[in-house]
């Protein structure tokens, strides 16, 4: 086996409410499309355009039919949607590339999966990135996780955020890997390091959840993977 650069995700979630939700910005559960599609990439601001003051160009990464890794450029029309050029089974980052005069995206720009309606990938306003804890191992490769970390906030109370961390085996159904508690007031930063590092299939997905015991609170965290080809 031969290891590829380290794979770094890191995502946000800014309101869990009461109950459990992935942490990417789009909040709620996310769910994969049940096919490769074509994505409408498209914001919510009209200065997201080519020639705009905002963002102009994106780039779009993530897998194909194949669940090999395919990325490419789009240019953005503002709040009318723009397709992808090839079909995706996931996206797993989108990041400007160019922007007018205000440097980042003035709207939210998200990609929404063709005959799903799935929203996969979200970049908030002026981010200049999508920031969600999910991804999936390409064909012919196996990732091993070597750490993940996590962080909550409460801006009206103390409370306790429980996170876990997923793998979804392709084909099965998700496990949970690790979890640990993360408490609102003081130092909640918790930082996990796998010895030996956990190893995980080809095609498996990894995320990170949270489950709230407030309203409105923020999960913050993310892992890193190296990835390593299969040789045959």
């Amino acid at each position: 086996m031969s290891t590829l650069s380290p794979i770094l995700k890191f995502g946000r979630n800014a309101d869990v409410d009461v109950g459990t939700e992935d942490i990417w910005t789009a909040g709620g559960t996310w769910v994969q499309p049940t096919a490769a599609r074509v994505h409408a990439i498209v914001s919510t601001d009209a200065k997201d355009t080519s020639n705009g003051v905002g963002a102009r160009t994106i780039k779009v990464l993530g897998l194909s039919s194949a669940y090999a890794p395919t990325s490419e450029t789009v240019t953005l029309n503002g709040t009318t949607p723009v397709n992808t050029a090839s079909s995706y089974v996931m996206i797993y980052r989108m990041y400007v590339i160019t922007a007018g005069s205000e440097l980042d995206n003035a709207g939210v720009i998200s990609a929404t999966a063709a005959t799903d309606s799935t929203v996969t990938a979200v970049i908030p306003a002026g981010e200049n990135q999508t920031l969600m804890a999910i991804y999936q191992i390409p064909a012919g490769y196996t990732g091993k996780i070597t750490r993940y970390y996590a962080s909550a906030g409460n801006v009206t109370a103390a409370s306790t955020m429980t996170i876990r961390l997923l793998v979804k085996e392709f084909g099965e159904v998700y496990q949970t890997k690790h979890i640990i508690d993360v408490v609102t007031t003081g130092e909640n930063m918790i930082d996990y390091k796998y010895s030996p590092p956990l190893t995980v299939g080809e095609k498996a997905i990894v995320k990170l959840n949270a489950t709230a015991g407030a309203a409105n609170m923020s999960a913050n965290g993310g892992f890193d993977i190296e990835l390593s080809q299969i040789l045959t």
